[in-house]
């Protein structure tokens, strides 16, 4: 699921909606197959979904994943994850 939400980051940053379609596919290519398939729920996918908001909105209570960070990004301080 966490691939997922990896895909439907770039959405997001480019202030895109997360239309069904764009779950759908997003999905599909995580795991592999279609929900008719059986592969994954629609559930599923709003978890996915809610991953990616979390992984965006930036001033979240967690800092973000070391592989969003460049090499010229600076690392969150520590005032800011105390929100």
């Amino acid at each position: 699921m966490f691939a997922a939400a990896r895909t439907l980051l770039p959405v997001l940053e480019t202030k895109r909606a997360l239309d069904a379609a764009t779950l759908r596919d997003a999905m599909t290519e995580a795991f592999g197959n279609s929900d008719s398939a059986g592969a994954w729920l629609w559930k599923d996918a709003y978890e996915a979904a809610e991953a990616a908001c979390v992984l965006f909105f930036p001033g979240s209570v967690l800092p973000a994943p070391a592989w969003r960070y460049s090499q010229t990004t600076p690392s969150p301080s520590p005032s800011r994850m105390k929100r």
